[in-house]
């Protein structure tokens, strides 16, 4: 019966070249990179200053001290820009690869195990560079960041579902992926990476505290930044973020069983 359906074999045949899907993605920001004088370096200077700056500000706002809250911004923000560009980038991923899927029977599920990959290989720029500075301001490594493999292994599988949810559903909605951004921009604020639920002016919001336990988004960040700060994740975050991991898995794989042979006709 699974070999029949068309959303398994397009998976499968996705996976059976994942070392080339792989080569790709990492070709892919080389390519990225390659006119630029300092090349791979700007990956670690976009993150490292504006994250400093903001860790900086928000801390003096918050009256948090810098080697609490610098820390605590650049490990959030780690987890952050791995999620947004997942679901920003990935709404786009059909038509930014238009004429490979005209003129090829490609697997749909190849492009966005693609895009995933290379977001894993930024996100791991990106956390190097976040103990880099976080050590600046007196972080040391733990033993809790032996788990950071299991929490972007959770990443892997939330990201390929999501980035197969949003692509199909953008492919056959133009106006989907306007909805997406707006949304991941306004949950930035909502979500705790650049403020605290610690801090005293937070903690004389109720309704703030609410929100950050309320949001989903919450969780995977706190997947990562937990261990990163020396606590390991509580078995809610286990609990919400394996379990969208697995709705979305399962809705990525119906919308494709439906709509995977029509997306040529959608872009």
């Amino acid at each position: 019966m699974i070999k029949r359906l068309y959303a398994f074999q397009d998976l499968g045949r996705a996976l059976r070249d994942i070392k080339a899907l792989s080569a790709i993605a990492a070709k892919q920001i080389q390519i990225e990179n390659r006119r630029n004088f300092l090349g791979l370096a700007w990956l670690v200077i976009s993150f490292a200053v504006p994250t400093t700056g903001i860790g900086w500000l928000l801390a003096e706002l918050q009256g948090l001290p810098l080697n609490q809250h610098i820390p605590h911004v650049a490990f959030g923000f780690v987890a952050w820009n791995f999620v947004s560009a997942c679901i920003t980038e990935g709404c786009h991923i059909f038509y930014r690869n238009r004429s490979m899927l005209l003129q090829a029977p490609l697997p749909r599920s190849g492009f966005v195990i693609s895009l995933v990959f290379k977001k894993l290989f930024l996100l791991a720029f990106q956390l190097a560079t976040a103990c880099m500075i976080a050590a600046t301001f007196g972080w040391r490594p733990n033993i809790f960041m032996l788990f950071v493999p299991v929490s972007i292994l959770i990443y892997f599988f939330t990201a390929v579902g999501a980035v197969l949810v949003v692509s199909i559903i953008s492919a056959r909605i133009r106006d989907f992926s306007e909805i997406a951004a707006s949304v991941i921009r306004l949950s930035f604020f909502f979500t705790p990476i650049i403020w605290s639920t610690s801090s005293r002016s937070m903690a004389q919001s109720s309704a703030l505290d609410i929100v950050a336990r309320l949001n989903p988004l919450t969780y995977y960040v706190n997947l990562l930044r937990d261990p990163a700060q020396g606590h390991f994740p509580d078995a809610l975050t286990f609990g919400i973020t394996i379990g969208i991991a697995t709705f979305l898995i399962c809705s990525g794989l119906l919308l494709l069983q439906k709509n995977g042979k029509k997306i040529v006709f959608y872009i």
